[in-house]
């Protein structure tokens, strides 16, 4: 169920009317599928090979016109320029802003939503020390990689190993 003030309907109609402005400017286009299931800092992401897009319903909620309007045309241009270069036209390049330009877009990167109410998975830190007298903490992934022993991590600072503290 959608937070109150996100409309999967408004999006999908979005998308399909940006693809067509797209095709009338000369632009190709694939089969695509919209998904409402990101969480976390991430408003938007465009997967190019699978034709989908993924946008965050709390965010979306929270920034309605704002999101409708960039957040989606934003992941629309990520497909278009990948659909047109192949992998070479991943991120914000010249194809990128080439695609924004044919959708009538301002190529802005980042958005500037408050993420503190949308939901994200946190891992825990575990403590461990160094040369220095400050200790350091790992992300709950590197501390199992240094359990297992399948990873060693040094000191950005003094270069020592970081050895578990806990």
């Amino acid at each position: 169920m959608p937070p109150p003030g996100y409309h999967p309907e408004r999006i999908e109609a979005r998308v399909e009317s940006l693809m067509a402005c797209a095709r009338a400017t000369g632009w190709r286009t694939r089969r695509w599928s919209v998904r409402h299931d990101l969480r976390g800092q991430v408003a938007g992401q465009a997967w190019p090979r699978d034709g989908v897009l993924r946008f965050n319903p709390v965010l979306g909620a929270e920034n309605w016109e704002h999101f409708l309007e960039h957040t989606v045309a934003h992941e629309v241009a990520h497909l278009l320029a990948c659909w047109r270069d192949g992998e070479a036209a991943l991120g914000h390049g010249p194809a990128w802003r080439e695609a924004m330009a044919a959708l009538e877009a301002q190529p802005r990167v980042c958005h500037e939503y408050d993420t503190s109410r949308s939901s994200a998975w946190r891992q825990r830190r575990w403590p461990y020390r160094c040369g220095c007298p400050e200790p350091q903490e790992l992300t709950t992934t590197r501390h199992h990689r240094v359990q297992r022993r399948r990873a060693v991590y040094l000191c950005r600072t003094c270069g020592e190993r970081l050895r578990f503290a806990g």
